[in-house]
């Protein structure tokens, strides 16, 4: 799977517009089309982080596509101090 369909999947998921991820994960709307049209294929990874604490979704798995799509409670609450601060 890749990126463009990790982040249709949330949208669709969440029932989200492209502007509110935008917004959320403070990029342009242009940004997050570019995305989902397969024009970025790669997104940082503060950004995931951000689709993380917003959404629920594993930073692992949206970048990669790799593991748990979703993120335990648990997980969420133990994030390293180095994360907090990207966030």
């Amino acid at each position: 799977m890749e990126l463009k369909d990790r982040i249709r999947l949330i949208l669709d998921e969440k029932h989200i517009k492209q502007k509110d991820l935008a917004s959320t994960i403070k990029v342009t709307e242009s940004y997050v089309s570019n995305i989902l049209k397969g024009k970025r294929c790669n997104i940082s990874e503060a950004l995931a982080l951000l689709i993380e604490q917003a959404y629920g979704y594993s930073a692992q798995w949206v970048l990669t596509g790799e593991g748990d799509c979703y993120v335990s409670k648990s997980n969420a609450s133990d994030l390293s101090p180095a994360k907090k601060r990207l966030i």
